[in-house]
């Protein structure tokens, strides 16, 4: 006999919400923190490369050209190429998605620095734009679970303030 979640093909762990793996996201100038559960079905690679690169301690700025959206640009070690992996250009708010720059047409660009971010989408209508300025798709991982409108009250004021210091861990 199957349960219920097996037969309609419900994720079973998904009432378990202990069981699922979460980051947390803390912006300690702003005493804010909160959580991210990724979307460890959906994404294994992705969520796996996240994992092994933990803890990030980066700069939350706002990117100018893609809308209402927060970056982490990772630095050394920490930008590994994973590849194109639930991909999407159509985000909603509380998507966590990586991104980075030598996917696609950007990998023949000679000379071009490498980057690679964990990006925070906050609001609606946001279109993600690589090194030229050209929508592009970003792997879909995780989605913040809660204060998502005072993250974006955060997440605005860095275009007056400047950076903040962020850091993302993982939750035991």
């Amino acid at each position: 006999m199957t349960d219920f979640a097996t037969e309609k093909g419900i994720n079973p762990r998904w009432p378990h919400e202990d069981e699922l793996s979460k980051l947390k996201l803390s912006i300690p100038s702003e005493n804010f923190e909160t959580t991210i559960t990724l979307l460890d079905d959906e994404a294994p690679v992705t969520c796996g490369s996240i994992m092994r690169i933990m803890p990030v301690d980066g700069r939350l700025m706002h990117c100018a050209s893609s809308g209402q959206e927060s970056v982490i640009e990772l630095q050394g070690e920490q930008r590994v190429r994973i590849e194109p992996e639930n991909w999407v250009t159509n985000y909603i708010p509380g998507d966590v998605v990586y991104w980075f720059s030598q996917w696609g047409d950007m990998q023949y660009f000679k000379g071009k620095r490498i980057n690679a971010e964990i990006s925070f989408i906050y609001g609606r209508h946001v279109k993600l734009r690589d090194l030229n300025l050209r929508e592009t798709s970003a792997n879909l991982f995780g989605r913040m679970d809660s204060k998502l409108e005072e993250f974006a009250a955060i997440s605005k004021k860095t275009r007056i303030e400047g950076v903040k210091q962020t850091l993302i861990q993982v939750l035991p």
